[in-house]
């Protein structure tokens, strides 16, 4: 192969390899991070624990498990949520991410919850029937009862503080909808993850 054409091809290489570069995530950004049991639902009669895991290469994986008392014991729905990581960036006082939802998935834990679930008349079931127990089904882009979810594919913003063993967003796990700057949180929500793996 002549010199030009060696030449060449490393070029497109390193060119190839620049324009596929994941986002470099800070190490204090990465492994598994774990809340409290959170109240949450009408007088926070249920609770909600919220798993976290961000690898170096931007995936972010999650499973908020819902249980039937804010004491978190009985399961009763669990949502698996996977995104990318395509931005990071430092402002003054928080990490500026912008991440691209891959899927968003829901699974109940009690048939009398599935039976909820497939009730027309309740919004919990994301307009979905033919719910079956501990079987995933995907929700991105519906509405399940409160929460409007984005669709796969689509690019959303969040802001992280993070601070020693913890990290808080500005609207992740209770707000699924910033797409503009206007909408990005100025303040740490009071959801707060804590280290639990590395």
């Amino acid at each position: 192969m002549r010199p030009t054409a060696i030449a060449l091809c490393l070029a497109l290489t390193v060119v190839a390899a620049e324009t596929r570069a994941e986002p470099v995530v800070p190490a204090s950004l990465q492994g598994e991070w774990t809340t409290d049991c959170l109240p949450i639902g009408t007088a926070g009669r249920h609770g909600m624990i919220t798993r976290l895991v961000v690898d170096g290469s931007g995936q972010v994986s999650a499973w908020s498990q819902v249980f039937a008392s804010n004491a978190c014991r009985v399961p009763t729905v669990q949502a698996q949520y996977r995104s990318q990581l395509l931005d990071l960036q430092e402002d003054p006082e928080a990490l500026r991410i912008t991440h691209r939802i891959k899927s968003i998935l829901l699974k109940t834990n009690r048939d009398e919850v599935t039976a909820v679930y497939n009730d027309p008349e309740t919004a919990a079931g994301c307009g979905l029937t033919g719910w079956q127990t501990h079987i995933a089904r995907p929700v991105d882009g519906r509405s399940c009862s409160v929460f409007d979810l984005p669709e796969a594919g689509e690019t959303l913003l969040d802001r992280v503080w993070v601070d020693g063993n913890g990290v808080a967003f500005g609207a992740y796990p209770l707000k699924w909808s910033v797409r503009t700057e206007d909408d990005l949180a100025k303040v740490p929500s009071a959801v707060r993850f804590y280290r639990t793996g590395y």
